[in-house]
């Protein structure tokens, strides 16, 4: 019999796929089975036929004809939310809990203050220890390490120099906040002599820089630089206020939104050019975006905008230039919810882009997908493992390889949410290159 999952021939007694793992479904009658089976033939030949699949290839080899049909199973709620939060790994903004704020107990002001200031000094050592490994952003006015989805906290310091282990399991606040919105004094570095100058003696207002806090009597201490100050609840909920991620929920940005023809029309200005979309989704405040031009596929740029009443104006842009993207966009806009921005790095897949596709277009005409007459696609984008293309009857395929330069597979795709499924189930790494897709 064939395992339906990876289309190898195993054993008709065997229960579990020796080669992928899928269980086997086994058909005590024969005939019905005989008769299922013709019946599958015929309407694969003719979905072949009616959709002009078959396989093309990379140009300079050759290989076997592969196709398959659309996705089957309906498409999760992909028009609602990115790729990115569907992907186990960053589910969402609620993923983890923000830090309590557990009042110390049992302890004298003094042992208090000796805790946080203690505590802040070492969350300062983290930070700087990993921060070249490791992308640490303000998560709701918090220290949080994004690839990892968790905040820093206590328990975590245990392997710093300096840190008191009886500290581990006390419940100290670990922020990550701009040097400004601490109070002055906290900021106001000690002359290390008359010849420094004063600008060198406060840390930048709009840097992000790692302090300490907790609850007690009635407001909190606070601790940054081997200081500490007292500030009521009213001014710390003020303070982390700033970083609230919560700008409504995050949903598509479809090709007949106004939104989409103001984005649109912003990015065309820094470009200057007719756009492809790749990517655009949106909340309440921002706006993420990968574009490319019609007439450059190569140029993918990622851009975060910001909605202003009627307009959209880019707030931060060469983001494929940034080698720790999500840190670097948070370090502008610590107020961004980073579900909204697409989870590869452009900084390290743009590499891999393919530019000649003079084959592969051959391959097309040759295996009769697109005929001899028909003109350039209208879209092709890809590199070592996925090839999308848009003909100019809008139909949309999908090809992919697994590792082996003479096999390709290639999908229809009825849109780009369901190019988006194809993708997820075959990709190799996580996250997919979802910027090898047009979205509108």
């Amino acid at each position: 019999m064939i395992c339906k999952k990876c289309e190898t021939a195993v054993d008709e007694h065997t229960k579990i796929c020796p080669f992928c793992g899928a269980p086997l479904q086994h058909y005590t009658n024969r005939k019905f089975w005989i008769a299922a089976l013709a019946l599958a033939t015929a309407l694969i030949a003719g979905s072949i036929y009616y959709m002009k699949h078959t396989m093309f290839l990379n140009p300079s080899v050759t290989g076997p004809v592969s196709t398959i049909a659309p996705t089957e199973q309906p498409v999760n709620d992909l028009q609602t939310i990115p790729p990115n939060i569907t992907d186990t790994s960053r589910t969402s903004t609620t993923s983890q809990p923000t830090p309590s704020h557990t009042s110390l107990s049992g302890k004298s002001e003094k042992e208090i203050q000796d805790v946080v200031l203690n505590v802040a000094e070492s969350a300062k050592k983290y930070y700087e220890s990993y921060r070249e490994t490791n992308e640490f952003v303000s998560k709701n006015g918090y220290l949080f390490e994004n690839p990892a989805d968790m905040y820093v906290t206590t328990d975590l310091l245990t392997g710093i120099e300096g840190f008191k282990i009886e500290s581990a399991q006390e419940s100290v606040l670990i922020l990550y906040v701009r040097a400004g919105d601490l109070p002055a004094e906290l900021r106001t570095r000690t002359s290390t002599g008359p010849s420094e100058k004063t600008d060198n003696n406060t840390v930048p207002a709009d840097e992000l820089t790692v302090a300490a806090a907790y609850q007690f009597d009635g407001g909190y201490s606070l601790a940054y630089d081997g200081k500490m100050v007292s500030v009521s609840v009213a001014d710390m909920n003020l303070m982390l206020k700033k970083y609230d991620l919560n700008h409504g929920a995050i949903s598509i940005v479809h090709s007949t939104d106004e939104l989409f023809t103001r984005v649109s029309n912003a990015l065309e200005e820094d470009i200057g050019s007719p756009l492809d979309i790749r990517y655009m989704f949106a909340d309440d405040k921002y706006v993420s975006s990968v574009v490319s031009p019609q007439d450059n596929p190569l140029l993918i740029r990622e851009y975060i905008l910001q909605r202003t009443n009627a307009k959209c104006e880019i707030a931060v842009s060469k983001i494929e230039t940034f080698w720790q993207k999500f840190a670097d966009i948070n370090k502008v806009l610590p107020d961004l919810n980073l579900d909204l921005v697409p989870e590869y790095n452009l900084w390290r897949e743009l590499k891999d882009v393919k530019s000649d596709f003079s084959g592969i277009l051959k391959s097309f005409r040759d295996s009769g997908i697109i005929s001899q007459e028909d003109v350039e696609p209208l879209f092709i984008s890809g590199n070592n493992e996925f090839v999308f293309v848009e003909l100019g009857n809008k139909s949309r395929l999908l090809a992919h390889s697994d590792g082996d330069p003479l096999e390709w597979k290639v999908y229809f795709v009825t849109s780009y949410d369901n190019a988006i499924t194809r993708m997820k189930e075959i990709a190799k790494f996580n996250p997919p290159p979802y910027f090898l897709i047009k979205q509108s």
